[in-house]
């Protein structure tokens, strides 16, 4: 069972997948126009801008999912990817430093 309905990568405020979220059907290349907007307003997090602020991710979809360090799904600092129907506390390099995601194409 996904942690997660209707929506395909979800981005936690916390670690191990607590407080607010943040859901996507789609990738997204920069998450600094998006906030934390489920988990209700008294979620940890919650109305926070998700880009540099995310700690864990669930993916919902059949394939691996990216999180990139930079915006524009640049991986050139560092990146993250999360397994088909993974999910991940993100590592040292990425916790609170993601700004964009992408699925494959």
């Amino acid at each position: 069972m996904s942690l997660t309905r209707r929506a395909y990568l979800c981005f936690y405020f916390n670690s191990n997948y607590a407080g607010a979220r943040a859901d996507y059907l789609y990738s997204d290349g920069n998450l600094d126009n998006e906030r934390f907007n489920k988990g209700g307003s008294g979620a940890n997090g919650y109305n926070v801008v998700v880009k540099n602020n995310a700690a864990s991710v669930v993916n919902n979809w059949s394939y691996s999912a990216t999180v990139y360090y930079n915006s524009g799904c640049n991986g050139s600092v560092a990146s993250q990817t999360i397994g088909a129907y993974g999910k991940a506390n993100l590592n040292a390099s990425m916790k609170n430093e993601n700004a964009s995601f992408r699925e494959p194409s």
